[in-house]
Parts: structure tokens; sequence; C-alpha cells
């Protein structure tokens, strides 16, 4: 038997399907706008590395983007359609749930690939 997407879902579906197309991937943002609220969006080595120091847990992740909240409750996004190759192979190791302290983990991480 074969499961409906509840209208919700369908709804959130749409709204990051057409996000994703209309960015595309040449085209990175500096925020990333999800309904009327804008977030900040981290997609660049350099942007991570500048970044303000904040602990953050991840509650969104998608193919080329995670979301994550800071502990005094601003969301923002690492990665984006239109992500660096260093960016975009960073983000897997973001678990879902998990709290990180940005950008150390990302120098962490630049690190231990080298």
């Amino acid at each position: 038997m074969k499961k409906k997407l509840e209208p919700i879902s369908l709804a959130v579906l749409t709204t990051v399907v057409v996000t994703m197309l209309s960015t595309g991937c040449a085209n990175p943002k500096e925020a990333q706008q999800v309904g009327t609220a804008t977030f900040p969006v981290y997609d660049t080595t350099e942007r991570i590395k500048a970044m303000p120091r904040c602990e953050a847990s991840v509650n969104y992740k998608s193919p080329c983007a995670v979301g994550l909240i800071s502990a005094d409750g601003k969301r923002f996004y690492i990665g984006s359609p239109g992500a660096t190759l260093e960016v975009t192979k960073f983000l897997p190791t973001l678990q879902s749930g998990h709290t990180y302290t940005l950008p150390d983990v990302f120098l962490d991480y630049q690190k231990y690939r080298k």
C-alpha cells in the first residue's frame, strides 16, 4: 500500500524544490529566504572561517545545505546549491540533532583532510 504525502509534507517539499530550482548552482546567495524570514548562508571556505563562533544544532539536512540553530536561537545555513566543493564535502559530516562549535568543526575537518 502506497503512503500518501500529508498536505503539510507536500507544501514543505514544494518549498524546498522551488527554492533549490530558483537559486541555481551558479548563483550562491548571501542569505536564504524561507517564507518571510532571511537567514545567513555560509557556502564558501572563506565565509565559514569568518563566521562568528557559536554552538549550533543541526535541524535540517539536504544534499547541498545544512540548517542550524545556534544556542541563542538564531538560524543559519552552511552550504547552498552554489557552495564550493570543499563545503559540499564537509556537509555529510554534520549529523541531524547533533550540536557543533562553528567554525571550529570546519577547521578541524580541513586539518583532517590534509
